[in-house]
């Protein structure tokens, strides 16, 4: 079905570009996923190929979008709540039951045109999407004291995940960028190789960095803290 997806859209914009005599660039796109806080996935996609003209150098802030998921921890008293956030917690680990966990695709688009026989890319885009996954608290609206631990220790999670959500948009940026300064050349194959071949690097660059940032922080419990810690 994807495939069929994919020429089906590309017949349709190679007939209208045919219709008003254009030639065009060559549009690539690279799909790659970056590590979660706790795991790292890469994942490529398709390269899709289209033919656009373009006139104009444009790079763009990343598109960014944010889904939340949660899984419910309930709790009666202040003592109940760090077993019961292990117990509900569906993020484990070899030896370890996590909290809090980001995934982050980061995707890359560009868009080249060719002149006085060389090729350039004119066009840079990027989106980024970030899943978190995090604990709910389910309790009676009257318990003030579990709800007051639990919102200090949350939004200090919450804090943590966020910044690896941070570091895929600035990855996003940097990738927009680097793409964008990429030497023109005669063959417009080479081209789409570059940008290919920094796209991957900074994946393995972002990879690294959430891997220090897990590390220095001890997976955010240097900055959040223990739950014992807000009691």
């Amino acid at each position: 079905m994807l495939i069929k997806s994919i020429f089906s859209q590309f017949y349709r914009v190679v007939k209208s570009l045919v219709f008003v005599g254009l030639a065009g660039a060559c549009f690539a796109v690279i799909s790659l996923a970056m590590m979660g806080s706790w795991i790292i996935a890469l994942r490529m996609r398709h390269f899709s190929v289209v033919m656009l003209l373009l006139s104009n150098v444009v790079i763009a802030e990343p598109e960014v979008e944010v889904i939340n998921h949660y899984y419910t921890v309930a709790v009666d008293s202040i003592g109940e709540i760090e077993t019961a956030v292990e117990a509900a917690s569906p993020l484990r680990g070899p030896n370890k039951t996590y909290h809090g966990y980001t995934d982050s695709q980061v995707n890359w688009s560009w868009w080249w045109r060719k002149e006085a026989n060389l090729c350039r890319i004119s066009r840079v885009e990027s989106k980024v999407t970030i899943e978190y996954t995090l604990p709910r608290l389910e309790t009676d609206p009257r318990n003030f004291r579990v709800r007051g631990v639990w919102s200090e220790w949350f939004w200090a999670l919450k804090s943590h995940e966020n910044n690896h959500g941070r570091n895929a948009i600035a990855i996003a940026r940097q990738g927009e960028k680097a793409i964008l300064a990429v030497e023109p050349h005669t063959d417009c194959t080479v081209i789409d190789q570059r940008a290919s071949a920094i796209a991957a690097g900074l994946i393995e660059a972002l990879k690294l960095r959430d891997a220090e940032y897990d590390k220095r922080t001890n997976h955010g419990e240097l900055e959040a803290g223990e739950l014992n810690d807000y009691f």
